[in-house]
């Protein structure tokens, strides 16, 4: 804990109560990416255990195999193709983009595509220091301390209204240095509410569009689907019963098949979460 609450210090500070914060949200805390089990593949967890967003996946896997022909290329002395590990995982809540980074990151492993397996997952707003000067510091350590970094809602960055004070300009600024140094030896992904989250709200479009140095660096824009609330809502609400030992009977699934539904309109629907 205390080692934990250390690594978030700002060289040449005092430990303050602020660096614990992690263990109230756990939200930053390095870990290993979804649960490992040695005898399969993460290929193969990946693409079973994540209900539906199969185009999703099928982009993931594509830019594994884009990854993996340039460092073919790079071997045989071929012009590096220029493409980095940089990513924007774009979709409504719940939707497994978490735990689709999780995977990616594990699969870039077992594919030797990464050096290390230490994954951070951090909101965007957590990016900005309590005082002048201590935001770039910040952002650093988040980089060179992990190996995949996930930023959530990275459009938390700034306010509603798009207003960069001096402190998100710190950020946005060092988060640049870091897209361009850190974008071949490490995996970043950018995720947030985007796509059919509802008709008028964007909101990590809106970001990239007001923000065109983070988002000439991104290389991969992967958009996760809503859940369809008769086919793959069901099964998510199975795989979880099965999980705590529970058998569901056919006349509740279909209750709960009517429940999403009708949750599915609502701008708070929470997908798979």
């Amino acid at each position: 804990c205390i080692a934990n609450a250390a690594k978030k210090k700002i060289p040449g500070s005092m430990l303050t109560e602020r660096n614990f914060d992690f263990l109230k949200s756990g939200s930053s805390i390095p870990q290993h990416a979804a649960c490992k089990s040695d005898s399969i593949p993460a290929i193969q967890q990946f693409k079973n255990q994540i209900v539906g967003q199969e185009n999703a996946k099928k982009q993931i896997m594509d830019a594994v195999s884009c990854m993996n022909m340039n460092r073919e290329r790079i071997k045989f002395g071929l012009k590096d193709n220029g493409m980095h590990n940089v990513f924007v995982f774009a979709g409504p809540p719940g939707t497994a983009k978490t735990t689709a980074a999780q995977f990616l990151g594990r699969i870039m492993g077992e594919e030797g595509l990464l050096k290390g397996d230490k994954f951070i997952s951090i909101s965007g707003a957590r990016l900005k220091a309590p005082y002048v000067g201590q935001t770039a510091p910040l952002v650093h350590e988040v980089f060179a301390n992990n190996d995949i970094i996930f930023i959530d809602e990275v459009y938390s960055l700034i306010d509603s209204y798009g207003n960069q004070d001096s402190f998100t300009q710190e950020a946005l600024g060092q988060l640049c240095v870091e897209l361009e140094e850190n974008s071949v030896n490490k995996l970043i992904i950018m995720a947030g509410y985007g796509g059919k989250v509802n008709t008028e709200d964007n909101k990590i479009k809106d970001f990239l569009d007001k923000n065109p140095g983070i988002a000439s660096r991104i290389n991969y824009i992967i958009e996760f689907k809503p859940y369809d609330a008769y086919t793959e809502m069901p099964t998510i609400l199975t795989s979880q019963a099965e999980n705590l030992g529970y058998q569901i009977e056919a006349k509740a699934i279909g209750s709960a098949t009517a429940f999403f539904a009708d949750r599915a309109t609502c701008r708070d629907f929470g997908n798979g979460r």
